[in-house]
C-alpha cells in the first residue's frame, strides 16, 4: 500500500494531495537508489582507477600505490554489499523486530586490509632492493639493465 491510499482511507483528501505524497514517495525511493548507485560507482571508479595505475605505469613505486588503490576500492564494496538502510547492528534484544545490516563483509574488512597490507610491504621490500641493485624505479631501465 502506498502512502496516499493509507492516507484516503482515515481521511478525506483530494486527488492532488495524494499525487503529491505519491510523488514524493517515488522521489524519495529514486534518490535512495541514486545514492547506492553512486556509491557503487565509486567503489569500482576506485578499482579502475588502481588497475589504471598498475598497467600504465613504468615507476614501481606509483604501481604499488595503484595496488593500494584497487584494495581501499575492494574493502568499500565490501562494506557496501552488508549496508541496508535503517539497518542496525545485529544485536537481538527480546520483543523486538529489526532489519539489521549483514555482518559478514563487514568482518572480513580487517582481514582483507591485513591481507593488503602485507602485499604492499612485500612489494615495496621488492622495490627497495631493485632500487639498490639498479639505481631507478623505471620498470623500462631495469629491463635494459638486464644484470
Amino acid at each position: 500500500m502506498t502512502r496516499g491510499v493509507i492516507l484516503r482511507r482515515s481521511r478525506r483528501i483530494s486527488k492532488n494531495e495524494m499525487f503529491r505524497f505519491a510523488q514524493h514517495d517515488i522521489l524519495a525511493v529514486i534518490s535512495d537508489m541514486c545514492m547506492s548507485i553512486i556509491i557503487y560507482l565509486s567503489s569500482i571508479l576506485l578499482f579502475l582507477i588502481g588497475l589504471y595505475c598498475v598497467v600504465s605505469k613504468e615507476n614501481l613505486l606509483k604501481i604499488v600505490i595503484g595496488v593500494k588503490i584497487i584494495g581501499y576500492g575492494i574493502c568499500l564494496f565490501f562494506v557496501l554489499l552488508g549496508w541496508k538502510k535503517d539497518a542496525s547492528a545485529p544485536l537481538i534484544v527480546e520483543g523486538t523486530q529489526r532489519v539489521f545490516v549483514d555482518p559478514l563483509p563487514q568482518a572480513l574488512i580487517p582481514a582483507i586490509m591485513v591481507i593488503s597490507l602485507a602485499a604492499v610491504i612485500l612489494m615495496l621490500a621488492t622495490c627497495i632492493r631493485l632500487y639498490e641493485k639498479y639505481g631507478t624505479f623505471d620498470i623500462s631501465k631495469i629491463k635494459e639493465l638486464k644484470g
